[in-house]
C-alpha cells in the first residue's frame, strides 16, 4: 500500500543508497538532497524547533533528536517546583560532571 510518498517506494536495483551519488544523476541526486531536506523539516517542526538552515543546523537537529529519544521518562516529575532552583548549583555539578564522563567515555 502507497501513501504516494517516495519515501515508501523500493528504489531502482541501480539506485540503492549504498551506491555513491555519482551513480544516481543530477535530478535523483536532487530528489534525494530535496527528500532529506523536506524530512528533516518534519523533524524539526515535530520537535517544536525551527527549520534547519545548512549542514551544521541539520547536524545539531539531528543530535537534539538523539538526545530526546535517549531522554528519560519525566512524567509525573514537576519540573517547575521550586526544588530545581534552590539546587541549581548542585544540579549544575552533576549535569557538569555527566558531560565530562560522557566526554571521556566516548
Amino acid at each position: 500500500m502507497s501513501t504516494g510518498s517516495n519515501l515508501d517506494q523500493s528504489p531502482e536495483p541501480d539506485q540503492r543508497f549504498g551506491e555513491p551519488a555519482s551513480n544516481f544523476g543530477p535530478d535523483t541526486n536532487r530528489q534525494i538532497l530535496q527528500s532529506l531536506a523536506d524530512a528533516a523539516g518534519e523533524l524539526a517542526g515535530a520537535m517544536g524547533l525551527p527549520g534547519p538552515r545548512g549542514q551544521a543546523q541539520r547536524e545539531a537537529l539531528i543530535l537534539a533528536a538523539c538526545r530526546a529519544l535517549n531522554a528519560p521518562d519525566l512524567s509525573g516529575v514537576n519540573l517547575k517546583t521550586p526544588e530545581w532552583d534552590s539546587h541549581r548549583q548542585e544540579l549544575d555539578e552533576l549535569l557538569t560532571a555527566g558531560t565530562a564522563l560522557t566526554f571521556i567515555q566516548a
